[in-house]
């Protein structure tokens, strides 16, 4: 008898434990984050407008509007949204935990700040957004997905690199553009103002 209820314990701890992921799971994964950004990124394999990047194996392009590429992986749509404005200007970043965040935090890298920021609608998916390299990734996965879409969103961000050139000729035409209907040309918001266009996603998302 005594056997049988160790076994049944054993087996009520091991179920109550796989598939969920705590806070020292998300930490690990941090970690692992910190390496894929420090170390030799792979040779770029997709290209638009201002800047090119790797995109990871079974990865396609679903659609591609310049600064903003759609990407499919096991169903699931990856957004990443490239910020010229803010690698234009060198902005950093004013990371704060909030209080709607299932888990969340930032780190560095050779001058570089990021963050990973994770939400829980009220359905069976996880929101992400990570934030590398003045850029972005957005998607929304199921919890035995969440390490993965971490990793491979580290790996599409760490792997973006900017033309100069081009950006440059871009950011000024935005100027003369600007100067000549009278406007101004806007820095990169703060993150608090900058977190309204990134919840029409999440909120979007939580709806379905």
């Amino acid at each position: 008898m005594k056997k049988i209820l160790v076994l049944l314990l054993t087996i009520l701890f091991i179920t109550g434990c796989s598939g969920k992921l705590n806070e020292r799971d998300l930490n690990r994964s941090i970690n692992e984050v910190k390496k894929v950004i420090s170390s030799k990124q792979p040779h770029s394999n997709a290209y638009a407008i201002g800047f090119k990047y790797y995109k990871p194996r079974d990865f396609s392009v679903l659609e591609d509007k310049g600064f903003n590429q759609t990407l499919l992986h096991n169903s699931n749509k990856y957004y990443l949204n490239v910020d010229v404005n803010a690698y234009y200007y060198k902005f950093k970043s004013n990371f704060e935990k909030e209080s709607d965040d299932y888990y969340s935090s930032s780190f560095q890298n050779d001058g570089l700040e990021g963050y990973v920021r994770i939400k829980k609608p009220n359905n069976d998916y996880f929101y992400i957004k990570m934030m590398y390299n003045y850029s972005y990734v957005e998607v929304s996965v199921t919890e035995n997905e969440i390490y993965d879409a971490i990793i491979d969103s580290s790996i599409i961000l760490s792997s973006i690199k900017y033309n100069d050139k081009i950006i440059s000729t871009y950011m000024g035409n935005a100027v003369s553009s600007s100067l000549e209907s009278k406007y101004e040309v806007k820095k990169p918001k703060q993150e608090k103002t900058e977190r309204q266009n990134v919840l029409d996603y999440y909120e979007g998302n939580n709806q379905n």
